[in-house]
């Protein structure tokens, strides 16, 4: 195992030719290593970045993510994400020549030491796979795993108000889940529910990368990082970020008796957490947990002409079903399954399904002129700002000076520069003539 971790490449991220096309540079995002390539593949040297290779820390990982090199220098230029440094290799002696920070990082250090955990290959026994190797940048590969043990035993697994369940140790095929929106109510975790909390997972270092569990000192830092992740917002949700209403009904309409789809999915994840039998629901040969619908929307194939998927993964643990109004139309849901307009009323609700990230998060406006037709838009992000969904900020450049401004929630006022603005107030200082502008940007509300 030491001499397989010590010519490992995890995670191959970004490649950068020589100028004279001689040799080929590949950042190992997952080994903090530089692999050095011939014309002709082979991998004639590996160069380290991490501060002591020796006694590798995942709390100080590099993780090499882009790399450009000098056109006539002999420098090879690597970002570190993780470290959120810029280094310079000096491509002749392979070798570190100095490292720069790009900037004041505001990560919370909790948060930047936790990644390494999750990232680094290292922590497994061959040095080639990490949890991220599959959760990539903390969500999912779109692919299928059967991860069961032929070896392992029956388990009991706890299941809330209802009674435990037996599973057996071969799961069969399954599709990797996202890592993002672990929140404590999210739980029990996994398609099965059979991890009660995420600390539970440390076993997986041993089991599946054939590592060894965390420290518990360690074990806390990766599970804290790992509830800090989150979902991006709903591309389907409007800015105002309502529920469609035809849609919102039939999600609380019952289909069998009291039954309806809010039965089990409720909350903000979507799920009860749950572990409903595999005969209930007449499609599952094993007990599965409510499923969570925020990334629902991400999973729907698209189906080509000749019947073959273009694109997404499908829904349920094994990704078989290709959307929402398949799934729909199966016996179990009575009335729904007879009918198509229901079903495609159903699908918009699940499609459009809050991932708990509204959708003023991320949205950016620039305006030139106090008259600009979109205004509109801004006062929607205002008020979602007032009502503590995100946060708003604005920066620019008037009257010849750059200038940033946050939105004040309690006095819908913009405070900057040692003074507080309406908005029609910073509008009216922008004089197009000499390029002024101003954009203002919603921001996740901490």
């Amino acid at each position: 195992p030491e001499r397989e971790r010590a010519l490992a490449l995890a995670q191959p991220t970004a490649v950068c030719f020589a100028p004279d096309g001689a040799r080929l540079f590949v950042a190992a995002f997952a080994s903090d290593r530089i692999a050095v390539l011939d014309r002709d593949g082979a991998v004639t040297a590996r160069l380290e970045l991490a501060p002591d290779p020796a006694h590798r820390d995942p709390r100080a990982m590099r993780g090499p993510r882009a790399l450009a090199h000098h056109p006539s220098a002999p420098v090879l230029y690597v970002l570190n994400r993780l470290a959120g440094t810029v280094a310079a290799i000096d491509t002749a002696t392979l070798a570190v020549a100095s490292e720069v920070s790009i900037g004041a990082d505001p990560t919370p250090r909790w948060l930047a030491e936790g990644r390494g955990f999750v990232q680094s290959a290292w922590l497994s026994g061959t040095g080639l796979a990490a949890c991220g190797s599959c959760h990539l940048d903390g969500d999912w590969d779109g692919l299928a795993w059967d991860l069961g043990d032929p070896h392992g035993a029956m388990a009991t697994v706890p299941n809330k108000s209802l009674y435990p369940l037996r599973m057996h140790p071969m799961k069969g095929p399954m599709k990797t889940q996202s890592l993002r929106g672990l929140t404590p109510d999210a739980g029990p975790f996994h398609h099965r529910g059979d991890r009660p909390s995420l600390r539970d997972f440390n076993a997986s270092f041993d089991t599946l990368l054939g590592g060894t569990p965390l420290a518990e000192p360690d074990l806390t830092t990766a599970v804290r990082y790992l509830q800090s992740l989150r979902y991006p917002p709903n591309p389907h949700r409007a800015l105002e970020d309502h529920e469609d209403e035809r849609g919102g009904a039939l999600f609380v309409q019952p289909f069998q008796g009291a039954a309806s789809c809010k039965t089990c999915h409720f909350g903000a994840a979507g799920t009860s957490g749950l572990i409903m039998s595999g005969h209930l629901l007449q499609y599952q040969p094993q007990p599965m947990k409510v499923g969570q619908l925020r990334d629902a929307y991400k999973r729907t194939a698209r189906i080509a002409e000749n019947g073959r998927r273009r694109g997404g993964f499908g829904l349920l643990h094994d990704g078989s079903i290709d959307r929402v109004a398949s799934f729909l139309a199966r016996p179990f849901f009575r009335g729904f399954a007879h009918s198509p307009e229901a079903r495609a009323g159903l699908e918009r609700t699940v499609l459009a399904f809050d991932t708990g990230t509204p959708p003023a998060v991320g949205w950016a406006m620039t305006v030139a002129s106090p008259d600009d037709a979109r205004l509109a838009e801004l006062e929607i992000v205002e008020q979602l700002a007032r009502s503590g969904r995100c946060e708003l900020v604005a920066f620019g450049r008037t009257g010849g000076a750059a200038r940033r401004w946050t939105f004040d929630a309690e006095t819908a006022r913009y405070r900057g520069d040692g003074r507080d603005a309406m908005r029609s107030e910073l509008l009216a200082e922008l004089d197009p003539a000499d390029g002024d502008a101003i954009t203002f940007l919603g921001r996740p509300s901490f």
